[in-house]
């Protein structure tokens, strides 16, 4: 039996994705108020851009231009069930990922800027999360063919990442259509139940485990999402 490493190399810088404190009935905190900070000087930035203004609107960062996907950043509910705060945590940080793209300069989403990781581009990094999520539900849980799969290429290391200067767009498009995949296969299964696919150790691990690997992970990219997109173009922000 083979054991499938459960990320293609990849050097994981130790960041993590800021996050807004949810102040539903406390006091602000000094945190709280330097978001709102954030926010005023952001809706002003748009005034002067010329893009909608949405004072209700969560943070974003300035985009180079006003364009790109619209994204609900939300986290599940305080009171969640098990299975509402797996797929609610995973969906915030795939949305955390998509956002990232907004407003990114086409060339730029080629761009490496890190040395030694040169494959680790915009772009990279939303095909590698597609065919993550491709590798643990559709081949690892429900046992499907990995050979469509470049994660699975021996031949060609971090496959996966390779973009070949294909759209953003259609890289972003695919990367939704598979997590509309992935959240349809949990639906239709129990956390309980055990991967499918024999060929590889980590195939025997339940549901439940594979999609909190997926939130690791998927969060973990969003991390390195947030340093490219800064060093491209300076664009940071807060979900």
């Amino acid at each position: 039996m083979r054991s499938i490493v459960l990320t293609r190399r990849c050097p994981h810088i130790g960041t993590q994705n800021d996050e807004l404190r949810n102040t539903g009935g406390i006091p602000p905190t000094s945190s709280d108020r330097k978001i709102q900070r954030m926010k005023n000087n952001q809706m002003t930035k748009n005034k002067l851009k010329g893009c909608p203004v949405n004072p209700g609107a969560p943070l974003r960062a300035a985009p180079v231009a006003c364009v790109g996907m619209a994204s609900e950043l939300a986290r599940p509910p305080l009171q969640a069930d098990e299975r509402t705060a797996l797929i609610g945590w995973l969906d915030l940080q795939r949305q955390i990922l998509r956002w990232k793209c907004e407003g990114l300069n086409g060339d730029d989403a080629y761009r490496s800027v890190i040395p030694t990781s040169p494959a680790m581009t915009m772009a990279g990094l939303i095909s590698h999360m597609r065919w993550t999520e491709h590798t643990w539900l559709e081949v690892l849980f429900l046992g499907g063919d990995e050979k469509r799969n470049p994660s699975f290429d021996e031949s060609c290391e971090d496959a996966d990442w390779h973009t070949e200067g294909r759209p953003v767009a259609e890289l972003i498009a695919e990367y939704e259509a598979q997590c509309a995949r992935s959240n349809a296969i949990v639906a239709a299964a129990s956390l309980d139940d055990v991967g499918r696919h024999p060929g590889f150790s980590s195939g025997s691990a339940n549901l439940r485990w594979m999609l909190i690997h997926l939130i690791e992970e998927t969060g973990r990219h969003a991390g390195h999402a947030d340093i490219v997109r800064e060093l491209l173009d300076g664009t940071k922000g807060y979900y």
